[in-house]
């Protein structure tokens, strides 16, 4: 048997046998050395060769089993699919750099901050202190547009001292005035705005009243009661809430007129007694208003009013006269149905 000792004096690389790398060194100087340096250099160019390399082949690997699991898809309907490998992922370039903090210290943001952090009457002073900066102003308007999209805002809440106050005149009665057409007071009793805001579906609109914009639709007021046909409480409280839609729609001029307007028919003597001429007075003067924009003066308002009384009260006359005619007549026809009996009893009817 012959041992074999050649491994230690042909210098071979230990797991390379038979080959001869004195030609990489002729020299014979430092063999050790740079036969490392160059195993070194030629590992990391395999590395990412073979990094490459398997990415490629689990990329075959992968198109293989798709094809495979496709062949067994046909022939059975139970499956045993082979899972897809992992592709690793090639890392190429440098990781992005860290953002920089922004900096929050600075005057206008400081500014802006304080602002929004303050009460909506403290705005308003501060406003006023600054003499309405542009600073402060574009600090106000992102809180007043948040504001403005909230239906039930803090500043709209209201506090009310008695419930019989709580519901105000009805938007769709003061479009209706601004229109420039007649408001009738069955619209401003009490009952009548609460059911508004409590039961909208009372509610109907209508086009083609206002003239100036026949397009423009308007409450109906014939769903709701003539205003002919209110009580005088409900002419009292209707007027009341009268004054009350001035102040929304009319300047101070127009409110003194019908003010004292008011105060007129309330004061009337006998008061019940000639409310129908109250009435009816009331209606010309408002409708005569909301029509022309115009007032009476006050001989014509005082003329007006006598005219409106007189008619009413021949109106009345006639209307009296006509139901005694009524009751003499029946009385006639039961006195000639006595006689014609023999002064039997004949029942009244």
């Amino acid at each position: 048997m012959v041992e074999t000792t050649n491994s230690s004096s042909s210098r071979l690389p230990t797991g390379i046998g038979g080959k001869d790398t004195t030609a990489l060194n002729p020299d014979g100087v430092n063999e050790t050395g740079g036969a490392s340096r160059l195993a070194q250099s030629v590992g990391g160019t395999r590395s990412r060769v073979v990094i490459l390399t398997a990415r490629e082949d689990i990329l075959r690997e992968n198109e293989a089993r798709k094809s495979r699991n496709e062949t067994r898809g046909d022939r059975r309907h139970a499956s045993d699919d082979e899972e897809m490998l992992t592709v690793p992922v090639e890392q190429t370039g440098r990781p992005l750099p860290e953002p920089q903090p922004i900096n929050t210290n600075t005057p206008l943001i400081n500014l802006v901050r304080d602002f929004d952090a303050l009460t909506p009457a403290s705005r308003i002073v501060a406003q006023t202190i600054v003499g309405g900066s542009s600073a402060v102003a574009a600090a106000a308007a992102p809180a007043a547009t948040a504001q403005q999209t909230r239906m039930y805002a803090d500043a709209d809440m209201k506090i009310a001292s008695s419930y019989d106050n709580v519901y105000e005149i009805p938007q769709v009665v003061i479009s209706l005035a601004n229109s420039g057409l007649h408001v009738p007071l069955s619209l401003l009793t009490a009952s009548t705005i609460e059911k508004m805001h409590t039961d909208p579906s009372c509610i109907t609109m209508k086009k083609g009243l206002v003239l100036s914009d026949l397009k423009k639709p308007v409450i109906d007021t014939s769903s709701f009661p003539a205003e002919s046909s209110l009580t005088p409480v409900e002419f009292y409280e209707a007027t009341e809430n009268f004054l009350e839609l001035l102040k929304l729609i009319a300047g101070p001029a127009v409110i003194e007129k019908f003010t004292a307007h008011r105060r007129f028919c309330l004061a009337r003597r006998r008061f019940t007694n000639h409310y129908d001429a109250v009435l009816l007075f009331d209606i010309d003067v408002r409708r005569l208003f909301f029509n022309t924009k115009t007032f009476l003066s006050d001989d014509a308002y005082g003329r007006r009013w006598n005219d409106t009384l007189t008619m009413v009260s021949h109106t009345k006359s006639e209307e009296s006269a006509a139901n005694a005619n009524k009751e003499v007549a029946r009385l006639s026809a039961i006195a000639s149905r006595i006689e014609a009996n023999g002064h039997g009893m004949v029942p009244i009817t």
